[in-house]
């Protein structure tokens, strides 16, 4: 699976489990909060069977990190409806098609200070397999 692949189908199931604005690479200037931020990084310079990285910043403009924490939480996790889970979260989850697959794992999750204060921010990095 290609990387312009790759951040589609991450993309899209971020857009499923989350209603926070969602940016690839770096959010604009002007970017209403709370959002997250992703970016796909490569561990490995093999071309089939990649371990990628993936990570998330999720940002709020309050000392209230609440938002970004239950945004967190379902990117993770997943989303529930009336107690039966609808979408899968990033953890454990996957994607096959006829050009490859990706498996994801969690690697780290976890608040990060931020120096500016009003400002919250939550990190998760997951693992990545791709072939």
């Amino acid at each position: 699976m290609d990387l312009g692949k790759l951040k589609y189908y991450i993309n899209a199931r971020l857009e499923s489990l989350t209603d926070i604005n969602i940016y690839d690479g770096s959010a604009p200037e002007n970017a209403t909060f709370p959002y997250l931020v992703y970016i796909i990084q490569s561990s490995t310079k093999e071309e089939h069977n990649k371990h990628r990285i993936l990570e998330i910043d999720f940002w709020d403009d309050t000392n209230d990190d609440s938002a970004i924490l239950a945004a967190s939480k379902v990117v993770e996790e997943g989303k529930y409806v009336g107690g039966v889970l609808t979408v899968y979260g990033l953890d454990k989850s996957y994607q096959v098609e006829t050009e490859g697959y990706y498996r994801c794992y969690i690697d780290m999750d976890g608040e990060i200070p931020v120096i500016e204060s009003n400002m919250s921010r939550i990190y998760q990095r997951y693992l990545l397999i791709v072939n």
